[in-house]
């Protein structure tokens, strides 16, 4: 799952970084092959954030080339979904014809895209919300007034109540500072 929000030229992601039935330290959580996000080998402030940890997520991860010379939403389209379609089908990655198992935030020049399952790309202004975004998107707007890192876990602890999960520990990411912070719930 991911939540993120800009606000005043700053973005923050947050992002459940692995199944809560893994046993995982709070240090094993923010080691980098852990992560379901990355930043883009040869090109600048740009980072791919994957919904969920899962085999597409790695294969993209390990092929930056799917994502050079990424810089707004025609990019994307013109030049990186041709190549994940044609990366993530070549590995049985689709679950239909033209539908793949996950979803993306790309952060690329301070503006946030989605990618849906069906290759879809859209420019986000504010808030961001993959997977259970009726829930997620409802509570960033419900707490636009507090600081983004308190919004998002705001969010997140919405969520573990609406669906009776538990969405935490959750790793913050300060696109700006490069930071990390885990909150363990």
């Amino acid at each position: 799952m991911i939540v993120a929000r800009k606000k005043d030229d700053r973005i923050v992601v947050g992002i459940i970084t692995a199944d809560s039935l893994v046993d995982m330290t709070s240090k094993d959580l923010v080691l980098e092959s852990n992560l379901p996000f990355w930043k883009v080998k040869g090109v600048k402030d740009c980072y791919i954030f994957c919904e969920d940890t899962c085999f597409a997520a790695d294969l993209l991860r390990y092929n930056d080339y799917v994502f050079k010379g990424v810089t707004d939403s025609e990019s994307l389209i013109a030049n990186a979904i041709p190549k994940m379609k044609n990366l993530l089908d070549k590995n049985g990655c689709f679950t239909d014809k033209n539908k793949w198992v996950s979803q993306l935030l790309v952060v690329v020049n301070n503006k946030m895209f989605t990618i849906d399952r069906y290759f879809c790309v859209a420019e986000a202004d504010e808030y961001v919300g993959l997977g259970f975004k009726q829930y997620i998107i409802g509570a960033l707007k419900e707490t636009d007034d507090l600081p983004i890192e308190d919004s998002i876990i705001f969010a997140t602890r919405t969520l573990n109540r609406m669906v009776n999960n538990n969405y935490f520990p959750l790793v913050l990411f300060d696109v700006k500072t490069k930071k990390k912070k885990v909150v363990l719930k």
